[in-house]
Protein backbone atom coordinates (compact mmCIF):
# COMPACT_ATOMS: atom_id res chain seq x y z
CA UNK A 1 0.00 0.00 0.00
CA UNK A 2 1.19 3.66 -0.84
CA UNK A 3 0.56 6.23 1.48
CA UNK A 4 -1.17 9.07 -0.13
CA UNK A 5 0.82 12.53 -1.11
CA UNK A 6 1.95 13.93 1.75
CA UNK A 7 0.32 11.89 4.25
CA UNK A 8 2.34 11.64 7.87
CA UNK A 9 1.91 8.85 10.05
CA UNK A 10 -0.26 9.68 13.29
CA UNK A 11 2.34 9.45 16.09
CA UNK A 12 1.08 8.18 19.53
CA UNK A 13 2.61 8.62 22.76
CA UNK A 14 3.22 4.96 24.42
CA UNK A 15 5.21 3.25 27.53
CA UNK A 16 8.07 0.62 26.48
CA UNK A 17 8.86 -2.47 28.95
CA UNK A 18 11.48 -0.33 30.28
CA UNK A 19 9.01 2.15 31.38
CA UNK A 20 10.52 4.87 29.23
CA UNK A 21 7.89 7.34 27.32
CA UNK A 22 8.58 6.82 23.85
CA UNK A 23 6.32 8.01 20.76
CA UNK A 24 5.12 5.71 18.08
CA UNK A 25 4.34 5.93 14.49
CA UNK A 26 2.17 3.27 12.84
CA UNK A 27 4.15 2.02 9.80
CA UNK A 28 0.50 1.21 8.09
CA UNK A 29 -0.05 4.13 5.46
CA UNK A 30 -3.79 3.22 6.29
CA UNK A 31 -3.03 4.48 9.65
CA UNK A 32 -1.87 8.10 8.38
CA UNK A 33 -2.77 11.41 8.60
CA UNK A 34 -1.83 14.53 7.30
CA UNK A 35 -1.23 16.99 10.61
CA UNK A 36 0.11 20.16 9.62
CA UNK A 37 3.00 19.73 12.18
CA UNK A 38 4.00 16.15 11.48
CA UNK A 39 7.46 16.31 9.98
CA UNK A 40 8.44 18.34 13.82
CA UNK A 41 7.08 15.61 15.52
CA UNK A 42 10.01 13.69 17.18
CA UNK A 43 10.66 10.12 16.47
CA UNK A 44 10.49 6.89 18.74
CA UNK A 45 14.75 7.72 18.36
CA UNK A 46 14.82 10.77 20.06
CA UNK A 47 14.10 8.67 23.22
CA UNK A 48 16.26 5.59 22.66
CA UNK A 49 19.39 7.07 20.49
CA UNK A 50 21.11 10.35 21.21
CA UNK A 51 22.49 12.58 18.18
CA UNK A 52 25.87 11.30 17.65
CA UNK A 53 28.88 14.01 18.68
CA UNK A 54 30.92 15.37 16.16
CA UNK A 55 33.67 17.41 15.93
CA UNK A 56 32.95 19.22 12.82
CA UNK A 57 30.02 19.05 10.42
CA UNK A 58 30.03 16.29 8.38
CA UNK A 59 28.75 16.12 4.38
CA UNK A 60 25.69 13.62 4.64
CA UNK A 61 26.73 11.59 1.58
CA UNK A 62 29.92 10.88 3.39
CA UNK A 63 30.60 7.25 4.35
CA UNK A 64 31.10 4.25 4.48
CA UNK A 65 30.36 4.55 8.39
CA UNK A 66 31.59 2.16 11.10
CA UNK A 67 29.51 2.50 14.56
CA UNK A 68 30.93 0.29 17.35
CA UNK A 69 29.45 0.20 20.80
CA UNK A 70 31.07 -1.49 23.42
CA UNK A 71 29.23 -3.71 25.98
CA UNK A 72 30.61 -4.77 29.56
CA UNK A 73 28.78 -7.96 30.35
CA UNK A 74 28.81 -10.13 33.31
CA UNK A 75 30.66 -13.26 32.17
CA UNK A 76 27.64 -15.46 33.63
CA UNK A 77 25.25 -13.49 31.29
CA UNK A 78 27.72 -14.30 27.78
CA UNK A 79 24.86 -17.10 26.00
CA UNK A 80 21.24 -14.66 26.84
CA UNK A 81 23.28 -11.44 25.89
CA UNK A 82 24.39 -12.89 23.13
CA UNK A 83 20.93 -14.38 21.64
CA UNK A 84 19.54 -10.51 22.27
CA UNK A 85 22.60 -8.80 20.31
CA UNK A 86 21.83 -11.36 17.45
CA UNK A 87 18.29 -10.27 17.35
CA UNK A 88 19.48 -6.86 17.38
CA UNK A 89 21.08 -7.95 14.07
CA UNK A 90 18.35 -8.12 12.24
CA UNK A 91 17.42 -4.33 13.12
CA UNK A 92 20.66 -2.94 12.03
CA UNK A 93 20.22 -4.74 8.64
CA UNK A 94 16.69 -3.71 8.36
CA UNK A 95 17.67 -0.19 8.94
CA UNK A 96 20.17 0.48 6.55
CA UNK A 97 23.47 -1.82 7.76
CA UNK A 98 25.65 -3.29 4.99
CA UNK A 99 27.85 -5.64 7.73
CA UNK A 100 26.88 -6.39 11.29
CA UNK A 101 28.76 -8.48 13.65
CA UNK A 102 29.81 -9.12 17.71
CA UNK A 103 33.44 -9.53 18.51
CA UNK A 104 35.04 -10.17 22.60
CA UNK A 105 38.04 -9.27 23.63
CA UNK A 106 40.61 -11.88 24.30
CA UNK A 107 41.70 -10.15 27.07
CA UNK A 108 38.69 -9.52 29.04
CA UNK A 109 35.85 -11.65 29.06
CA UNK A 110 33.49 -9.10 29.67
CA UNK A 111 33.90 -6.90 26.83
CA UNK A 112 32.09 -7.25 23.85
CA UNK A 113 32.17 -4.99 21.04
CA UNK A 114 28.79 -4.57 18.51
CA UNK A 115 29.84 -3.01 15.22
CA UNK A 116 27.92 -2.26 11.68
CA UNK A 117 28.37 -0.79 8.70
CA UNK A 118 26.09 1.76 6.61
CA UNK A 119 26.78 2.74 3.46
CA UNK A 120 26.79 7.02 4.74
CA UNK A 121 26.50 9.27 6.92
CA UNK A 122 23.13 10.30 6.35
CA UNK A 123 21.67 6.80 6.30
CA UNK A 124 23.27 6.12 9.63
CA UNK A 125 21.57 9.43 10.90
CA UNK A 126 18.19 8.12 9.28
CA UNK A 127 18.88 4.80 11.52
CA UNK A 128 18.48 7.00 14.47
CA UNK A 129 14.99 8.17 13.27
CA UNK A 130 13.45 4.95 11.96
CA UNK A 131 13.25 3.22 15.39
CA UNK A 132 9.98 1.65 16.09
CA UNK A 133 8.65 0.54 19.90
CA UNK A 134 9.90 -2.92 19.52
CA UNK A 135 13.34 -1.64 18.28
CA UNK A 136 13.21 0.59 21.84
CA UNK A 137 12.70 -2.64 23.42
CA UNK A 138 15.24 -4.83 21.46
CA UNK A 139 17.65 -2.06 22.53
CA UNK A 140 16.60 -2.12 26.23
CA UNK A 141 17.01 -5.86 26.86
CA UNK A 142 20.43 -5.70 25.12
CA UNK A 143 21.34 -2.95 27.56
CA UNK A 144 19.73 -4.95 30.39
CA UNK A 145 23.15 -7.15 30.39
CA UNK A 146 25.45 -4.01 30.44
CA UNK A 147 27.48 -3.81 34.14
CA UNK A 148 25.55 -1.50 36.11
CA UNK A 149 28.30 0.98 36.89
CA UNK A 150 28.21 1.85 32.91
CA UNK A 151 26.55 2.81 30.02
CA UNK A 152 27.52 1.14 26.49
CA UNK A 153 30.44 3.05 24.79
CA UNK A 154 29.54 3.96 21.27
CA UNK A 155 31.79 5.50 18.26
CA UNK A 156 31.52 6.83 14.99
CA UNK A 157 34.18 6.50 12.40
CA UNK A 158 34.08 8.14 8.94
CA UNK A 159 35.97 7.10 6.13
CA UNK A 160 38.95 9.28 5.33
CA UNK A 161 39.63 9.66 2.02
CA UNK A 162 42.85 10.97 1.04
CA UNK A 163 42.63 11.47 -2.94
CA UNK A 164 39.53 14.19 -2.02
CA UNK A 165 42.15 15.59 0.96
CA UNK A 166 39.59 14.67 3.30
CA UNK A 167 40.75 12.72 6.65
CA UNK A 168 38.26 11.90 9.46
CA UNK A 169 38.05 13.47 12.73
CA UNK A 170 35.14 11.35 13.77
CA UNK A 171 36.31 9.22 16.33
CA UNK A 172 33.82 10.84 17.99
CA UNK A 173 32.43 9.20 21.19
CA UNK A 174 29.20 9.46 22.86
CA UNK A 175 28.40 7.55 26.32
CA UNK A 176 24.70 6.29 26.54
CA UNK A 177 22.70 4.04 24.99
CA UNK A 178 23.31 2.22 21.88
CA UNK A 179 23.41 3.62 18.51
Amino acid sequence: MTSPEGAQPIVERRTGADGRVGEYASPDPANWSRPAAAQDAPSPSSFDWPEPIVAAPVVGDRGPVLIHIEYRVDPADREPFLAAITKLAKTRRRDGAFNWGITEDASDPSVFLEWFMTESWAEHLRQHRRTSLADVDLHSEVRSFQMRDQEPSVRHYLSANPASGEVSHASNRHVRGAA
